[in-house]
C-alpha cells in the first residue's frame, strides 16, 4: 500500500429511505398537500355560516376588509377567511403529524440496528476533587 493511497472495502451502498417506501404513501402525502386546504377552507365558510345564524362571536373589527385595501374582492370577511383558513390547516396537519408519530412509534423500526453495540450498564462516578 502506497502513502498517499487508502484501502476501503467496497461497501453496499445503503438504501436510501424513498427507496424503501411504498409508492402509495407518497402518493398520499400530496392526496393530504391538496385536502387538507380544502378541507380548511370548506371548514372556515361553514362556521361563518352557521356564526351568522347563531351569532357565537363577534367579528373583530380589525379584521375586517375595507375597501382600498390590499386583496379587497367586495369581501369584508376576506382576512378573517384566510386567517381561519389557516389556523384549521395548522391544526389539521398537527393532527396528522402526531398520528404519523404515533403509528411510526408503535410499529416503526427499532432503535438500535444490527450495526449498533447495545447500550452500556456501567455505573458512573462522579470524581471528587
Amino acid at each position: 500500500m502506497s502513502k498517499y493511497n487508502t484501502y476501503q472495502e467496497n461497501k453496499k451502498p445503503e438504501e436510501k429511505v424513498y427507496e424503501k417506501m411504498h409508492p402509495i404513501w407518497r402518493g398520499v402525502g400530496f392526496a393530504m398537500m391538496i385536502f387538507i386546504p380544502l378541507f380548511s377552507y370548506a371548514a372556515t365558510e361553514v362556521l361563518i355560516q352557521q356564526n351568522q345564524k347563531m351569532n357565537y362571536f363577534p367579528w373583530p373589527y380589525d379584521i375586517l376588509a375595507k375597501p382600498g385595501q390590499f386583496l379587497y374582492n367586495g369581501d369584508p370577511l376576506l382576512y378573517f377567511k384566510i386567517l381561519v383558513t389557516i389556523t384549521i390547516m395548522f391544526i389539521l396537519y398537527a393532527l396528522f403529524t402526531l398520528v404519523t408519530v404515533a403509528v411510526n412509534s408503535a410499529f416503526g423500526s427499532p432503535r438500535y440496528g444490527p450495526y449498533d453495540l447495545p447500550p452500556i450498564d456501567a455505573k458512573v462516578r462522579k470524581k471528587s476533587r
